[in-house]
């Protein structure tokens, strides 16, 4: 029997005591009552008379109230003389609900995770991380691309790429001070001044890191009001005060950090502003409106991305495909040749000194000789210099060599091992 689950039956049997031989037919007289966790019998169970099964045996329906204990015992009895009727069992302890529905491998038990502490904003979260949905806020764990983005470079500042007014108006700029590149007002009708500022990144994929505005709040009524500088968080879906502009008349330069959490995971419409994925909104609204002309003057307002990082392997193939797109344009800095700094390139190169050929010093010393006599019309070639068999009578074409073309003892017999021109 499942603890609080409806739709369950318990059986009885009825039986003549005197002989104990099974009673059929004897439905309409059997009732029953159902004692919970020990106390006494709460009355007749809801279905008033089992149904008969066959050879004295007959079924209760029990409904999810009668089965909210942990010990149950029933009692049931017949009004048939010399009848008695027992439960089959007797008494339960009951099992947790849907028991028999879990599904058991490997002494493993598969279950659905609702809640963790019975918190079940937990559960959801977890599921969240997990199932490719992702999860942003501070205290979450970070994604893939929200790590590769980490140290990713200088931020690329980018401007407004619209604005949309809730309350209020922008001025002619020629009613602004020069160094004002926008005038944003306040209704007269005192209903106050809000904006929603649209910002867009070149790249969808960079995340906003930084704020950077300059500019002031004024109300030409000299009131010390001031007025909120806020930025969409996505994952609270809330506004984010990030700066509050004092009624002061001059500039004030906020800088503040963004995270991935103001960034837009998709395209939706947030009061009247449609947006898409990696947006920023920013808000400007006063604190208290104003019946005149409160003023937000804008220098400039800006929102910095950084996009992912620049991986090793990435520099090298990109300096792999521009160095054979324009090899003449590419030059390895040595930074320093023998104490010396020095860029390689065409017209500068080093001297080398190659004192071995395939760890060989002998072949170097050979390559050399030969070398200065061919094109030096310096040093020697004796004996040493090649082996017997070296050159072969096959290896000279007819009248190769000449009394003309040979100077007076240019050769002579210890310059050549024996057999070394055959």
């Amino acid at each position: 029997m499942q603890k609080n689950v409806a739709s369950q039956k318990w059986v009885v049997f009825a039986f003549n005591e005197r002989d104990n031989t099974a009673k059929t037919g004897d439905a309409a007289q059997i009732t029953a009552e159902i004692s919970a966790d020990g106390a006494a019998g709460g009355g007749n169970i809801t279905d008033t008379n089992p149904t008969e099964l066959e050879d004295g045996y007959y079924a209760f329906d029990i409904t999810q109230g009668e089965s909210n204990a942990d010990l149950l015992l029933i009692l049931p009895e017949s009004s048939t003389g010399n009848i008695q009727v027992i439960g089959v069992p007797g008494a339960v302890y009951t099992t947790a609900p849907a028991i028999n529905t879990l599904a058991i491998a490997n002494a493993r038990v598969n279950a659905d995770v609702t809640a963790i502490s019975t918190d079940t904003t937990a559960a959801d979260n977890l599921e969240s991380q997990y199932d490719g949905t992702g999860i942003i806020g501070d205290n979450f764990p970070a994604t893939q691309s929200e790590i590769a983005a980490i140290g990713g470079g200088l931020a690329i500042n980018t401007t407004m790429a619209s604005v949309t007014v809730i309350q209020g108006s922008q001025q002619n700029l020629s009613n602004a001070a020069t160094s004002d590149d926008s005038r944003w007002t306040g209704d007269d009708d005192g209903a106050g001044a809000e904006f929603i500022f649209l910002c867009t990144p070149a790249d969808t994929t960079n995340i906003p890191v930084e704020i950077d505005f300059e500019g002031y709040y004024d109300e030409p009524s000299g009131s010390s009001n001031s007025a909120s500088l806020q930025v969409y968080n996505f994952n609270s879906a809330l506004w984010d005060t990030i700066a509050t502009l004092t009624n002061s008349g001059v500039d004030e330069e906020h800088e503040v950090p963004l995270s991935h959490a103001h960034k837009a995971p998709g395209s939706a419409t947030l009061e009247t502003v449609a947006y898409t994925i990696g947006d920023v909104l920013i808000k400007f609204k006063q604190d208290v409106q104003e019946t005149g002309n409160a003023c937000l003057l804008i220098d400039h307002m800006l929102v910095g991305f950084v996009g992912n990082l620049v991986t090793a392997e990435e520099i090298v193939d990109e300096w792999e495909t521009q160095s054979q797109a324009d090899p003449t344009g590419f030059h390895v800095n040595t930074m320093e040749w023998l104490s010396t700094a020095v860029t390689l390139s065409t017209n500068n190169k080093p001297d080398v000194n190659i004192d071995e050929i395939s760890d060989d010093q002998t072949a170097a010393a050979t390559l050399e000789l030969f070398t200065e006599v061919l094109e030096n019309a310096t040093g020697l070639i004796d004996a040493g210099t090649f082996k017997a068999g070296a050159i072969s009578n096959a290896a000279l074409g007819a009248d190769a060599l000449s009394a003309a073309k040979i100077a007076d003892n240019a050769f002579a017999a210890e310059h050549f091992a024996t057999n070394s021109i055959t």
